[in-house]
């Protein structure tokens, strides 16, 4: 990605209740450790029980959490997806299925750790986001 891209990708971020307290600079980070990624509909793209290696933030579409089988919830654009596994130290605690057609950023853990020491704004939201999933759980 290009500089005016990853400054166009946090923009769109800074959009989303989870990054509200998060400065400009902290997105753009995000943007440039993350990649953009497209999914079509009905495609599992985190299975429950197994062992995790991103984070996403839902850009557009929407997509199913399952539990078992059930579904639990819808998340819309702005959802944090995965950081359970990464904060929790355990494997996917559900399974998120495309409802429609999804976009996402997609962000490898070893970079989002790398990321959230050096970035405490961010690391704060994530913990928000991680401790906000633990209650509903």
């Amino acid at each position: 990605m290009l500089g005016r891209e990853h400054k166009e990708l946090a923009a769109r971020l800074a959009g989303f209740e989870a990054f509200s307290d998060c400065e400009q600079a902290d997105l753009v980070a995000l943007a440039k450790v993350g990649r953009v990624t497209t999914m079509p509909a009905q495609w599992t793209f985190v299975h429950e029980g197994t062992p995790a290696d991103a984070v996403y933030v839902l850009l557009a579409g929407s997509a199913r959490v399952l539990t078992g089988g059930q579904e639990r919830a819808v998340l819309q654009p702005g959802a944090v997806i995965g950081e359970m596994a990464l904060l929790g130290h355990s494997l996917r605690s559900a399974s998120l299925v495309s409802a429609e057609p999804v976009e996402a950023l997609r962000v490898e853990y070893d970079a989002l750790a790398t990321l959230l020491e050096e970035r405490p704004r961010l690391q704060q939201s994530v913990g928000a986001v991680y401790e906000q999933h633990r209650a509903q759980d």
